[in-house]
């Protein structure tokens, strides 16, 4: 949509794991010092906030802007993760810790999945034949698709946060 070259798609493209990756190894820390669920919604308010301003992205912007958004997600998804395996291996026995760990990582790839086969029919609803020819119309059928799925996201930033006081944040 951008017009960059695929080595700098590329480049743009390995943001979000970077930004991911950096910020699990504070949040972890963070996590063990104070409140999990707290830390989880700080997490899940990145996301939220990255994922709208992605939703700008418009054909006159560049490399800079999509930068700025994949780090925002990639914080919020490094800064949740953590908090939230900490929050839910608290809430169970250790004998559990397999079964968990099977549901997280299942959960995780499952609403990865769900998520960008909703976004991407969302968008083609909008934009139909001409979605993936014409930049203006994909950057239209995008903000289209990511202000419907909003909702969700501030749905769970508003479980994340009143789960604080719920006493899953051992």
């Amino acid at each position: 949509m951008l017009g960059a070259s695929a080595v700098a798609t590329g480049l743009v493209l390995a943001v979000l794991p970077l930004s991911t990756a950096l910020a699990s190894l504070l949040s972890g820390r963070l996590s063990d010092r104070f409140d999990a669920a707290s830390v989880a919604s700080v997490g899940l308010l990145f996301i939220f906030g990255g994922i709208i301003y992605y939703s700008g992205l418009e054909t006159h912007r560049n490399l800079v802007y999509v930068i700025g958004a994949l780090a925002t997600v990639g914080v919020g998804i490094g800064t949740f993760t953590p908090a939230n395996q900490k929050v839910a291996f608290g809430s169970v026995e250790q004998d559990d810790y397999g079964v968990l760990a099977a549901v997280l990582s299942s959960f995780g790839t499952a609403a990865g999945t769900i998520g960008t086969t909703l976004a991407v029919a969302l968008m083609e609803i909008r934009g139909g034949q001409g979605l993936w020819t014409e930049p203006a119309l994909f950057a239209g059928a995008q903000h289209f698709a990511f202000s419907c799925l909003a909702p969700i996201g501030l749905i769970a930033v508003l479980i994340a946060y009143m789960s604080r006081g719920a006493g899953f944040n051992r």
